[in-house]
């Protein structure tokens, strides 16, 4: 058993002063995430192997802060592998709640990153304020801001203190019990548990990496006109944050130093580590070239991979299972995963052109056809796409049909470390609508 370790608070208290912000004044998230909270503890409450031979479950009890009055608690689950071969790295897994039946993809993680693997749960704690969850919750907490509100109220600001105390509590519970001093942490999350993992590496350098998975909102503001030139409206998957009317309060100063607090395009410039975006190409929650208004502003090293015929659910395909495997795996050992670049030649007919910096196995096309640019209920197939004698290259015609919207992406397909995975470019849409204006957005 242990309590709070002073030595891992003084640690992360200092690591966090390290880290500098994006922009200057977008620092309350770091302020709130940095602010002392005598409430966080730990303690273990033992070890079980489970039903899932090859690693052992440490489970932790974790009071993470007190936000708003309230006191955050979270179990916290610990794989170990057999064999640790990477002392030094974990991989944290942040979910709203986790069973038994996960355990299998631990245990992939863990043997094939020869790390530790840590689940944490319960993030953001919910229900809060009238029986509100996931995207009521957060969308209130916004609407609390927006009317006058402090900048603790943003929901996103707690979830990432969970996330920091979570490895404030890993480092210690390493350290006391088995002697091993934890560095840096590849830190993953859905949905608004991505949007945590964006955040958290923003403001932690212990994050070493990230594995933001369906959380396609990076430039809010831009994202939002796009929706509504795309769809005529926005999608009803967002109706929590629509009904509070935050598309027009991003107009207005209050919504545009709300996007400074929680859009992690706001804190691009500090986003230097690996990261690996895991999508689908038919979640609803946007469109499906959203990635148009982020990717190229983001740092380097940045992979991709769009889960074909995926809904919300991608992050739990196969193909994103054996890419954020492998990605452990090379982050891990130092590596940098294979870089992929492509552009978009227009043209009488407009052409993309994709370069990898390292060999390929293989390539696919994927295509997909609509009516009206909505592809969300669109049916992708893919065909072999040529790759160059040297296996770095592809090109491909982005032909446009005689009615209606054809959208196309390439994989690309890569062996490493005895791991075969694909990586995928943004989605392009033929015939495009004319670029939307350069969007100020922070």
């Amino acid at each position: 058993m242990a309590n709070r370790s002073s030595w891992c608070n003084g640690l992360a208290l200092i690591a966090l002063c390290l880290c500098v912000a994006a922009r200057a004044d977008a620092g309350a998230l770091e302020a709130y995430v940095r602010q002392a909270d005598s409430s966080f503890a730990w303690r273990s409450r033992g070890t079980q192997m489970f039903d899932v031979p090859g690693i052992e479950v440490t489970t932790l009890e974790l009071v993470s802060q007190t936000w708003r009055g309230g006191r955050w608690t979270h179990t916290l689950y610990i794989a170990r592998p057999g064999t640790v071969r990477h002392p030094a790295t974990v991989f944290l897994d942040i979910t709203h709640g986790a069973s038994h039946k996960h355990l299998p993809a631990v245990k992939r993680l863990a043997e094939t990153g020869g790390t530790l693997v840590a689940v944490l749960t319960d993030v953001p704690n919910q229900p809060l304020y009238g029986n509100r969850y996931e995207d009521d919750l957060i969308a209130y907490t916004f609407d609390q801001y927006l009317r006058g509100g402090d900048d603790s109220w943003p929901l996103l600001l707690p979830t990432t203190k969970s996330a920091v105390r979570a490895m404030d509590a890993i480092q210690a519970w390493a350290r006391a019990t088995h002697g091993q001093q934890v560095e840096r942490f590849v830190v993953s999350g859905a949905s608004k548990r991505g949007w945590t993992a964006w955040l958290t590496g923003a403001v932690d350098p212990r994050v070493c990496a990230i594995v933001p998975t369906v959380i396609d909102m990076l430039n809010l503001k831009a994202q939002t006109q796009w929706s509504q030139r795309v769809y005529g409206r926005q999608s009803e998957k967002i109706s929590a944050y629509t009904n509070i009317g935050l598309i027009k309060w991003l107009d207005r100063p209050e919504g545009a130093r709300l996007q400074e607090i929680v859009d992690p395009f706001s804190y691009r410039a500090a986003l230097t580590m690996p990261k690996l975006l895991l999508l689908g190409t038919n979640d609803p929650f946007w469109t499906v070239d959203s990635l148009r208004h982020y990717w190229d502003d983001l740092p380097g090293p940045k992979i991709v991979y769009q889960a074909p015929n995926a809904g919300h659910g991608a992050g739990n395909t196969e193909g994103a299972a054996r890419v954020r495997a492998a990605f452990l795996q090379m982050i891990a050992q130092g590596k940098t995963p294979p870089q992929m670049s492509w552009r978009r030649q227009n043209g009488a007919t407009d052409t993309l052109h994709v370069e990898a910096d390292r060999r390929a196995r293989d390539a696919r096309l994927w295509r997909a056809h609509a009516p009206t640019r909505d592809f969300r209920k669109a049916v992708w197939k893919s065909a072999p796409l040529a790759l160059d004698a040297q296996g770095l290259r592809a090109t491909l015609p982005l032909t446009a049909a005689a009615k209606g919207f054809t959208a196309y992406m390439a994989e690309f397909s890569f062996s490493e470390g005895g791991c075969d995975f694909q990586l995928s470019t943004q989605v392009y849409v033929s015939p495009d609508l004319p670029p939307p204006p350069k969007d100020q957005t922070p």
